[in-house]
């Protein structure tokens, strides 16, 4: 008797530790893809780095200035450095052809609407929190300025001095820190992912929605098209940060809230407005992961549960034939 405890106790123990470590190596699997997936959006990984860092060098004083305007004067040459090894590419909606949610409803992919045209976004830390960004973007050939008639001479000779250089462009953040933070901590995004039933991730991107006072971070699983928005205007939305929505509902909730906006209808207060939020699970995504997993975690106890009773009925029988 005291044998079948044994083997009970034991096949017990290998099912629970088998189960842990198959969830633990699917988590790192996750967040392994999310890392590859963000890899070619990290400036660090970018031919631009060296570019853009003797950039952010040789525009530190100015940096330091304008926190210091805003209440920011502890940035350190550490916090520098940090906030270059994070910084991400950030994309816009391409509107050459239409409005791009007009386009995606007539069966565009979103993948086919974010422009290839980027800026830099850096982070700015402070203690290892994220409380600002600066923006270092490509200055535009002169011949792109549509309102080149409001410049005066002065100020065209130094728009074509500089044109189609990397500067610092803006200085303060629109991308929410709650976001910020989320996209450059791969555990944080791999959970957030994961959590809600997605795998399999692929071409994952921060894209700037500024007539929706908004901030999405993109991505591709197992090709269906999600976004997990940030935006200092939860009201106005209907979104709510940190939720993972399918595209065809993130557009249909801003359609429903705000419909087509123009530049002019952003409000004043917009920079001002702390952001937050909250997760929640659409129930398509929550039902997806609980048929995945509960398949894996019945076929492993099935697996178990067989061989443990194997073993007993094995000891059983020597007993019988020792007795």
């Amino acid at each position: 008797m005291k044998t079948i405890t044994k083997i009970a106790f034991y096949s017990i123990f290998i099912l629970i530790f088998t189960l842990l470590a198959t969830s633990a190596y699917a988590s790192l699997d996750e967040i392994n893809l999310v890392i590859e997936a963000k890899e070619k959006n990290l400036l660090k990984n970018h031919n631009e780095s060296e570019e853009i860092f003797k950039i952010i060098e040789s525009r530190e004083d100015v940096i330091k200035n304008a926190l210091r305007n805003i209440g920011i004067d502890k940035y350190q040459r550490v916090d520098v450095e940090k906030g270059f090894d994070n910084a991400y590419k950030v994309h816009h909606l391409k509107y050459d052809e239409g409005h791009p949610f007009e386009m995606y409803k007539l069966g565009e992919t979103f993948h086919n609407l974010i422009s290839e045209d980027y800026e830099w976004e850096v982070p700015v830390f402070y203690k290892d929190a994220v409380i600002s960004t600066y923006t270092i973007s490509q200055l535009p050939y002169i011949g792109e300025v549509s309102n080149i008639d409001d410049f005066s001479d002065s100020q065209l000779e130094i728009m074509k001095k500089n044109q189609d250089r990397w500067d610092v462009t803006l200085i303060g953040n629109y991308f929410p820190e709650e976001g910020i933070s989320t996209f450059i901590n791969d555990k944080k995004l791999s959970e957030l992912i994961r959590k809600n039933g997605l795998n399999n991730i692929n071409d994952l991107k921060v894209v700037s929605l500024p007539a929706y006072f908004t901030y999405i971070i993109y991505f591709n699983s197992n090709n269906g098209e999600y976004v997990i928005p940030y935006t200092k205007r939860e009201e106005l939305t209907g979104l709510k940060n940190s939720s993972v929505y399918s595209v065809s509902d993130f557009i249909r909730l801003l359609d429903e809230n705000i419909k087509i906006p123009t530049m002019e209808s952003i409000p004043d207060d917009i920079l001002q407005l702390p952001s937050g939020g909250f997760t929640a699970a659409s129930s398509e995504n929550t039902m997806n992961y609980s048929v995945d997993n509960s398949i894996l975690f019945y076929l492993i106890t099935f697996i178990f549960s067989i061989l443990a009773f194997l073993i007993i009925f094995y000891y059983k029988k020597c007993n019988a034939a020792n007795g």
